[in-house]
């Protein structure tokens, strides 16, 4: 005990040092996954092509659920799978409204209209791997509502591939 205090007296600085980076480091860690799943789903959404009001956002309205839960966008990928619906926009008090809507890849402009994939026919859930089973790396994924009153629901996600992801 005393060669471990006279060890740490020697080199007061460091000890503190490496007490607080061992603090630190998981906050940091933290900070920087936040920031890396931030990105991610920036890079995912895309809404450069969103009419009024479409995609808007209030509070932390998230109108894509997947098997019942909201869509986390920074796990959505090729792979993903399970129950898609759009909700309208709710508060924890009420119980969220399912809405019809519309959902289709959309490749170099051009629309694919096959399979669970169309740009007319009006659903309140799909099986989203149907979907995306048609799709390629870079296809766009466009989900809108089939009511105006809903359009600020509309979501345009890039598909993308995860390497290793398993899409759950």
């Amino acid at each position: 005990m005393i060669k471990l205090l006279r060890w740490t007296s020697r080199f007061p600085f460091s000890c503190w040092a490496i007490a607080c980076l061992l603090f630190a480091i998981p906050q940091i860690v933290s900070a920087q996954s936040s920031l890396i799943e931030r990105w991610w789903a920036d890079s995912i959404i895309l809404d450069n092509e969103l009419g009024p009001n479409a995609g808007e956002q209030t509070g932390n309205y998230n109108p894509l659920i997947l098997n019942d839960k909201p869509l986390n966008y920074t796990r959505f990928n090729i792979f993903s799978k399970g129950i898609m619906a759009v909700i309208k926009d709710h508060s924890i008090f009420t119980k969220a409204e399912k809405v019809p809507f519309l959902i289709y890849l959309r490749r170099d402009g051009e629309l694919i209209n096959q399979g669970a994939s169309s740009s007319v026919r009006q659903v309140f859930s799909v099986e989203i791997s149907d979907v995306l089973k048609l799709s390629q790396p870079g296809d766009h994924l466009i989900i809108e509502p089939a009511r105006k009153a809903d359009q600020k629901a509309k979501r345009i996600l890039k598909i993308v591939v995860v390497i290793g992801g398993d899409g759950c």
